[in-house]
Order: C-alpha cells, then structure tokens, then sequence
C-alpha cells in the first residue's frame, strides 16, 4: 500500500514540475492578435460595455469573430461598435544572443480600431523569439500574420567562420610546431 501511494506522489511531483522543463511552445501571430483584443475587451467590460467588431475586411473576419465570441456569458448595460482597420506583424530585426549564441527576432502585432465613438485605437504587442520557431509562426490562410524576414546581420554571419578557421588553424599550427621542435 505504501509502495502504490509513494508512486502517486512521485508521479504527481514529476507532472507538476513538467511545466518547468518542458514550457510551453512560442505563440502563433495569431495567437498575439488574440492576446491584443482580449486586453482591449477586457478593458471595457471592466467598465460594463461588451464590444462588438463590425464592417471590417474578410481577411479580418477571424479577428471580429474573436472578439464577437469574447466573453457572451456576461450581460453588459452598453456595447462599443469597433471596425478592425489594419492588423499586420513586422519583424523588427535579428540578432545573436552571444558570441556563438541562438538567433533570435524580434516581432511585433499590430491593429488599428476605429470605434463607433469616432476613436482611433492603435495596440501593438512586442516580443522576442528564437529564429529557429519562425515556420511555426505564421498562419498560412491568413495574411496578416505574415511578414517578410530581416536580413540576418552580415558582419555576425561571417566573423563566426573566420573566428573558427582561425582558431582551428592556431591550435594545429601549434601543435605540428611544438612536435616538430622535439
């Protein structure tokens, strides 16, 4: 009986600390889109108003349904009327963590609101990730998650060899000189 139950605890320690080692995966553009417009309808339904997106281009449609879905359980006393105008990532620019480090981008959401009240609202959200997670990224039916990459940095991208082939040629030049000295 204590066997079984020591098992249990080691199982129940192991998955809660399987968070810690094993994170999440890197968000989606979309998924940063959702984030934006889940901030900003959080925002007014603190103030009781449900916001519903309206009018807005079919390549936004996944967007205004977000936000028509956000939270339908509650009841509101008033609703701001919002027309998605732009939405687009950029990619900023990529740069190495360290001398022989990762690549990493630094990426930015982007929307344009025009509410019924005549406001403008831009949001934007930045953030950074690894090179390497930029396939899984983008949404392939959707274009506005998608962008252009920067340029890798030339300079970086060429003293790395050098800095290995002359290393390597030190270290052998090195070593048949020292021998050949004996």
């Amino acid at each position: 009986m204590n066997f079984r139950f020591g098992i249990k605890i080691f199982f129940a320690i192991f998955l809660s600390f399987s968070a810690i080692f094993y994170p999440q995966t890197t968000k989606t553009n979309l998924n940063l889109f959702f984030e934006l417009l889940s901030d900003y309808s959080s925002n007014f339904e603190k103030s009781g108003k449900r916001v519903v997106a309206e009018k807005s281009k079919p390549e936004y449609k996944t967007l205004e349904n977000f936000i028509n879905n956000y939270n339908l359980s509650k009841k509101y006393d008033d609703t701001l009327h919002v027309k998605i105008d732009t939405a687009f990532v950029k990619y900023a620019k990529i740069y190495r963590d360290g001398f022989f480090g990762d690549y990493f981008l630094v990426r930015t959401a982007n929307i344009a609101l025009g509410e019924n009240n005549g406001v403008e609202r831009k949001l934007s959200l930045t953030d950074t990730l690894k090179l390497s997670e930029y396939p899984e990224i983008e949404t392939a039916g959707l274009p506005f998650t998608k962008c252009e990459l920067p340029e890798e940095p030339l300079l970086q991208s060429i003293i790395e060899p050098v800095v290995f082939v002359v290393t390597a040629t030190a270290v052998v030049f090195t070593l048949f000189f020292k021998r050949s000295k004996e």
